[in-house]
């Protein structure tokens, strides 16, 4: 809400008509009275001005005080006036553009509903899809051919009094509201709710102090090294003289989901004059291809040049984009694709994060599940989130539930860590570039969300592929699907299918060869010798040999092939420092044992709950009958300690936070804002042998 030149209250929905409607018994004229109510909001110049007048004193919204009688909406609505206003708009939203201009004419209500901005954006957005001009609103913007100059005056609505909405007056306030409360963060907001700002930051201090530990950080002197910052080549006024012509794609859809682009001059036009409440936001990954030349205007940071996705080749999905979004634009609360890493470099501009650490939901998400049981999520829009959610979420009385936040200037690029949610506020015009990978520390997260998307299957299929060849040492910390081991077993079905057919062809040619040599011999004592030594010989050969290569097709699709091939892997590729498991070592007492019953132990948990159940022999039911248990009891008053050792005690690997031990993550908050981890990394850790302690 704002304040007009007089300091009074100004409230778009309380407006007065300066033309009444015949069909309501109206003069068309304007008295005196009303005329001096009519204002206008004064940050209002060359944008569509919305017709506002200042809301009678001593009067509430219509949810807490309605002016009696509303003798407006029900003269003005007729039956339609026991609807609620969200049920009218959803159906002044089905009208095109004739049909809007049409409702307009009914009434005073209908012109108010039909005016409304949202509606004429939907129809050129579907009209025009991505090629259109902005022309200060968007109702001109449809309704004006595209080659006419945008007109100095601005685009004014006939001013209705009487009529209060408060779904009205909340749309348009979060269009206009000033984004001044944002502009910087709380003054009191505590040290380990805030992201860190490092300078001068070496690769192995950025992976100790936040790969490692899953902690976001800013960058501030890695975007000034680079000839976009240095050339000032990503400004508004840059980019449109070199790429203005370009097509970029934007975040707003057509009806059949399918995403626009708009040339980046006519965007620019947009972005400096919309007054929308969810301004469009270009985010383009193809200016890879459209514009190539915006590659050279940057490099990958050193600290983020481990990447494991280019091994999809052009399998790959999307990875990097081009981010420009206006005052007010915007993502809600979401994950990057596949839980990946990302990192974000703001060129011009300024952003304001809000990020919550993995296993913290934000508020204000709405879960829906599908017809196949899979769950989605969609976020509010940044200022709908900032005006209705976080006030309650930035003063939680938890502090561990509070949103970390920063501030991102121009020159900054910001580290957002894996399964960490996070939302972008665009508090003034922003230019950025940000692209998602997948590095060492992130695998793990991004391999188990790809595993369980069954849109992607086969792309996991390949990534599992390829990283068991590059690096089989991550393999092992994961827990591969097991229709991975099907479908290898189905490939190998279909090769050995194609081999089959191919030699089948073959031996059926040499056969009919050797008959026709049959036929060719005219004694008939030679051609029944050479029928009966070479030509039946061969046959039964060739049946034999084609009977082989059909069951070897057919066994590779045999269950206990698909779990031969498991487990052949787990023990092969897997356990690659174990291969002589049959060889027998020397003890700490110089006895001879085997290793066999040792490395059963040795494992770490993702790898053992994708094992098969091992096969006990007699040997192993003997060590289980002759294991022998030595209890040892303190007493004291209050507390009973329990020590159970066995003749076979369970072999735990070593646990250390040192670079280079994958058997516990260190991702952790160093902070003083409590315990954080990766929760893939957490359930990986080994079992501890147990030394119990029984609390009577």
């Amino acid at each position: 809400m704002e304040a007009d030149g007089k300091g009074a209250v100004v409230d778009p929905i309380n407006v007065e008509c300066d033309t009444e409607r015949k069909a309501e018994g109206g003069n068309g004229t304007t008295s005196a009275s009303e005329s001096s109510a009519i204002s206008s909001s004064p940050n209002e110049t060359n944008t569509e001005q919305s017709a506002v007048a200042a809301k009678p004193q001593n009067t509430l919204p219509s949810s807490s005080h309605r002016l009696p009688p509303d003798e407006i909406r029900t003269s003005s609505l007729g039956t339609l006036h026991v609807l609620p206003d969200r049920i009218i708009m959803d159906i002044f939203g089905t009208f095109d553009a004739m049909e809007l201009c049409t409702a307009s004419l009914v009434s005073k209500v209908f012109y108010i509903f039909a005016e409304e901005d949202e509606h004429w954006k939907s129809i050129c957005l579907t009209k025009f899809r991505g090629s259109f001009v902005y022309k200060g609103c968007w109702k001109r913007t449809v309704l004006m051919p595209k080659h006419k100059p945008v007109p100095e005056a601005p685009y004014k609505k006939l001013p209705i009094t009487g009529f209060y909405s408060d779904l009205f007056y909340a749309r348009w306030y979060r269009s206009h509201c000033p984004l001044t409360p944002w502009q910087t963060l709380p003054p009191d907001l505590p040290p380990q709710l805030q992201v860190d700002r490092r300078s001068n930051l070496s690769v192995e201090e950025f992976v100790e102090e936040y790969a490692k530990k899953n902690r976001p950080v800013i960058l501030t002197d890695v975007v000034t090294k680079w000839p976009a910052w240095i050339n000032k080549s990503w400004t508004r006024e840059a980019l449109s003289k070199r790429f203005g012509n370009t097509l970029f794609r934007v975040d707003q859809t057509d009806d059949e989901g399918d995403k626009l682009h708009m040339k980046l001059k006519n965007y620019f036009e947009y972005a400096a004059t919309n007054t929308d409440e969810d301004p469009i936001y270009v985010f383009c990954p193809y200016y890879g291809d459209r514009a190539p030349a915006l590659l050279s205007d940057y490099e990958i940071p050193p600290h983020f040049t481990e990447d494991f996705l280019p091994l999809l080749g052009e399998k790959r999905p999307s990875y990097r984009w081009v981010v420009i979004g206006s005052q007010r634009s915007g993502s809600a609360f979401h994950l990057d694709p596949f839980k990946t890493s990302a990192w974000n470099a703001l060129l011009s501009g300024r952003k304001r994060w809000a990020l919550y650490p993995p296993g913290i939901y934000p508020p204000g998400l709405d879960w829906d599940q599908d017809d196949n049981g899979k769950w989605d999520y969609t976020g509010e829009d940044p200022v709908k989130w900032y005006l209705h959610h976080y006030p309650a979420a930035s003063t939680n009385p938890n502090i561990y539930l509070r949103p970390i936040e920063c501030i991102q200037e121009a020159g900054d690029l910001i580290y957002v860590p894996s399964n960490w949610w996070h939302a972008v506020f665009n508090i003034e015009e922003a230019i950025a570039v940000t692209q998602n990978f997948c590095d060492t520390h992130c695998f793990e997260a991004v391999y188990e969300d790809m595993k369980w998307d069954n849109d992607n299957y086969y792309l996991h299929v390949y990534f599992t592929e390829q990283m068991l060849r590059v690096r089989p040492d991550l393999m092992k910390l994961s827990m591969i699907h097991p229709g991975f081991w099907t479908r290898q077993s189905a490939l190998n079905e279909k090769k050995a299918r194609k081999e089959y057919r191919k030699e089948k062809q073959r031996l059926t040619q040499e056969t009919e060869q050797m008959e026709k040599w049959a036929q060719g011999i005219s004694d008939p004592d030679m051609r029944r010798d050479f029928q009966e030594k070479s030509v039946e010989p061969y046959r039964t050969h060739v049946r034999e040999h084609l009977a082989q290569l059909k069951k070897r097709r057919q066994g590779f699709l045999h269950p206990n092939v698909v779990a031969t091939a498991q487990q052949h892997a787990d023990t092969n590729v897997f356990d690659s420092n174990n291969n002589n498991h049959s060889n027998n070592n020397n003890t700490a007492d110089g006895s001879q044992q085997s290793t066999t019953a040792t490395t059963k132990t040795e494992f770490t948990a993702a790898v053992f709950w994708r094992q098969p159940l091992p096969q006990l022999d007699e040997s192993d039911f003997a060590l289980l009958t002759t294991t022998t248990t030595t209890t040892t009891t303190a007493t004291t008053p209050t507390i009973t300690t329990t020590v159970v050792t066995t003749s076979t005690p369970l072999v735990v690997p070593e646990l250390s936070n040192e670079p280079g031990n994958d058997n516990l993550a260190t991702a952790s908050r160093s902070d003083n804002c409590g315990p954080s981890f990766n929760d893939a990394n957490f359930w990986r850790m080994p079992l501890p042998v147990l030394e119990e302690l029984t609390i009577p």
